[in-house]
């Protein structure tokens, strides 16, 4: 074993900023939180991070079964927001959307119409750090998906979220090696806070 000290930045965005529109694109669907969504939640968030560096930076998101814990932990906090909390699924073009309608009634709609919720490519949580600060927890998109928008997608639908609970500041933390989600927050303007460290045991190889 050696130990690594893996960089991580934390970014904030300005909530009084606008927003641009929830752009979701062609052949998907975003998915709001259920308490029935939380395996596939865990699926999703274990084929976006099994095989990046955060897998060695949080040791959770290397099992199904440590990505399952996780969400377990997220969910059933009092500061858990599920209004930033979304699955991304692919959906067929002639499926219909529903729209104003309860998150079990949406999932009921999108069941009825042939939709496998349980081939989500993405996910994005959200939890308070108080009644005006957000934390953005865990985006990731499933590595055969990405560069399609997705993530940009789940990440404007979960600060429409956060917005929504009447929050004007969302924070999150991004591991410097992972280059592709440095990228996407510098384009949409997160804006840099400070530096940190965390420090893992991993093994030689890596």
């Amino acid at each position: 074993m050696a130990l690594y000290h893996f960089k991580r930045h934390r970014l904030s965005f300005d909530l009084r900023n606008p927003l641009e529109p929830v752009a979701v694109p062609c052949g998907f669907c975003l998915v709001p939180w259920d308490s029935a969504l939380l395996e596939i939640h865990a699926k999703a968030k274990h084929a976006s991070f099994e095989h990046e560096v955060d897998a060695n930076v949080f040791n959770c998101f290397a099992t199904r079964s440590g990505c399952r814990r996780l969400m377990q932990e997220i969910v059933t906090r009092e500061n858990f927001v599920p209004e930033a909390t979304w699955l991304l699924v692919p959906i067929r073009s002639d499926v219909i959307v529903p729209s104003a309608v309860p998150p079990r009634e949406f999932i009921r709609s999108l069941q009825q119409q042939g939709v496998r919720l349980v081939q989500a490519c993405g996910t994005i949580q959200g939890l308070a750090v108080n009644h005006l600060l957000g934390s953005v927890q865990n985006l990731g998109v499933a590595p055969g998906f990405r560069g399609q928008g997705l993530g940009q997608c789940l990440l404007q639908r979960a600060l429409l979220g956060f917005r929504q609970r009447g929050m004007d500041r969302v924070i999150l933390e991004v591991t410097c090696d992972n280059f592709g989600a440095s990228r996407l927050y510098e384009r949409l303007g997160w804006k840099f806070e400070e530096t940190t460290y965390k420090c893992v045991e991993i093994l030689d190889r890596y």
